[in-house]
């Protein structure tokens, strides 16, 4: 998997690059391209689609998309450029699950696979703030 020291060097010595050619003259006929080749189209009937082939279609055009077009750094006005194995490392390597709440109150969220028959998980609240009555009234 690549490192995030690796990440910062390529920030800071990739190719340079004004935000406004990346945009005009990288980005968007990436995408234009991609999207053609792929075939992706929005359907408004289908909002959320079932399409077994356009879901692996969306997935190889996304990483493509990725590896063609790479990462604009705005500070160092530089593209931070992957390769496809450099994307699939990290996608392989991502996390398998999050756990919220503390000791008797954690629960389990675990990735869930298209088609996958695990009961998606339900949070309802501020479960990105902290929780901890302590924290709330330490900081006031």
């Amino acid at each position: 998997m690549i490192s995030f020291s690796e990440i910062v060097d390529r920030a800071l010595n990739g190719p340079i690059i004004s935000e406004r050619d990346f945009e005009l003259r990288t980005f968007v006929p990436n995408l234009r391209r991609i999207i053609e080749k792929y075939k992706i189209k929005y359907d408004p009937t289908t909002p959320v689609p079932a399409d077994n082939d356009l879901a692996d279609r969306v997935w190889e055009a996304g990483i493509e998309f990725l590896v063609e077009t790479g990462l604009y750094c705005m500070d160092t006005e530089r593209r931070i450029l992957f390769t496809r194995d450099e994307v699939e490392g990290a996608i392989a390597s991502g996390p398998r699950g999050w756990v919220f709440g503390e000791d008797k109150d954690a629960r389990c969220v675990p990735v869930r696979k298209p088609e996958d028959k695990t009961p998606p998980f339900c949070s309802v609240g501020p479960t990105s703030a902290p929780m901890s009555s302590e924290w709330i009234t330490s900081k006031r």
